[in-house]
């Protein structure tokens, strides 16, 4: 995707997350272990997202980090492999 097809769909959801801000004025209460926060609905619901959006980003970006290792790993494994066969067949045939 380029750099201007990232640009409006980053423009696009910001004007949804200014869209549900303003409709849902509403304070509501977080309560956490350590501390308590009065926020808008809308900014509450906006938080959340995108804590999620960032743990699901982080969590497939782990994903691909690792089977990139494994593909690398398997890379080397079969530049091995090809290298064996290949020193097989220039071997001369001995025949008992």
């Amino acid at each position: 995707m380029n750099k201007l097809g990232a640009f409006l769909i980053f423009l696009m959801v910001m004007a949804v997350g200014l869209m549900l801000v303003m409709a849902n004025p509403q304070a509501v209460g977080i309560n956490l272990y350590f501390a308590e926060y009065t926020l808008q609905l809308g900014f509450a619901l906006l938080a959340t997202l995108g804590l999620g959006l960032v743990l699901a980003m982080g969590l497939g970006g782990w994903m691909v980090l690792r089977y990139r290792f494994q593909l690398t790993r398997l890379q080397r494994q079969y530049d091995l492999v090809y290298q064996e066969v290949r020193n097989l067949r220039r071997m001369p045939i001995h025949e008992a």
